[in-house]
């Protein structure tokens, strides 16, 4: 009998780390998308500036092509800011 109770409170303490997992994971993946989405706004606004007025940034419409084609995960304005310091 204590196996199975031991078994139970090894398949429940199983069960809530993958859960707790998962909810992390899904967090994450939300919070990632929506940092994605104002980094998106960022470049379409940069994307409306002149060719100097970018260069006087540091940037090109090369690097707001390259930067929007970055994967999810990245900090897509974060990356363009380096590129901007680089530059100046």
């Amino acid at each position: 009998m204590s196996i199975l109770i031991q078994n139970s409170h090894s398949l429940s303490a199983n069960l809530e780390e993958f859960l707790h997992g998962l909810f992390v994971k899904a967090v994450g993946s939300v919070a990632n998308h929506l940092r994605r989405f104002r980094d998106m706004n960022e470049i379409r606004e940069l994307a409306t500036f002149e060719d100097r007025s970018l260069r006087d940034l540091g940037l090109t419409r090369g690097d707001l092509y390259w930067a929007s084609r970055l994967p999810v995960e990245e900090h897509a304005t974060e990356r363009l800011q380096r590129i901007a310091r680089r530059q100046s």
